[in-house]
């Protein structure tokens, strides 16, 4: 039969906290802007995607230098002045022109919704989320804004108040450093 395109195959496995995070070229806390959807080659086959803009409120992980040129900020400067605060991020499925497809596992990302979004290494066209629906985590806002509840992946994501994240996110960045 046919091959699935690896991103459909790797929607199985569940991913703990440490492996979203080791996984991410950055991971940012964002509200999602404009989603439109088009069609685009992925691994070779005709797909629908779509793409969201995001605009990032804060960023939580950050690898790769995506939101900020490494060795661009001046000493003393804050690196927030100087980060980039919008992001593209690309999903599988979407309706184009009459024509519709459902991806089992793959995120599904709302105009207007704020959330935690692990983000892969840009493609041409955006990032892609690590772990498909894994990689968008919607935030319930409050006192203490947590991650809302999920069926896809960890558990024991549900609920986590976002200090945790950014605790375990401080974490990260300080092991890379070493």
């Amino acid at each position: 039969g046919m091959a699935l395109p690896s991103a459909e195959a790797s929607q199985v496995r569940v991913l703990s906290l440490e492996e979203l995070f080791d996984r991410s070229a950055a991971v940012v806390c964002a509200r999602v802007m404009i989603c439109q959807c088009r069609w685009a080659a992925i691994a070779g086959v005709r797909r629908i995607i779509t793409c969201s803009r995001l605009v990032v409120d804060e960023v939580l992980l950050d690898t790769s230098g995506v939101f900020l040129p490494m060795g661009n900020s001046q000493k003393g400067e804050k690196s927030e002045d100087k980060a980039l605060k919008e992001a593209m991020v690309w999903t599988l499925g979407g309706r184009v022109e009459g024509w519709e497809q459902k991806v089992p596992g793959a995120a599904s990302v709302q105009p207007g919704e704020f959330g935690v979004f692990f983000l892969r290494r840009e493609s041409t066209l955006g990032h892609g989320l690590v772990g498909m629906a894994q990689g968008y985590r919607s935030v319930e806002m409050g006192p203490e804004p947590r991650l809302a509840e999920q069926t896809e992946g960890d558990p024991r994501l549900s609920g986590m108040p976002l200090k945790h994240l950014r605790e375990h996110a401080q974490r990260v960045a300080r092991k890379g450093e070493k």
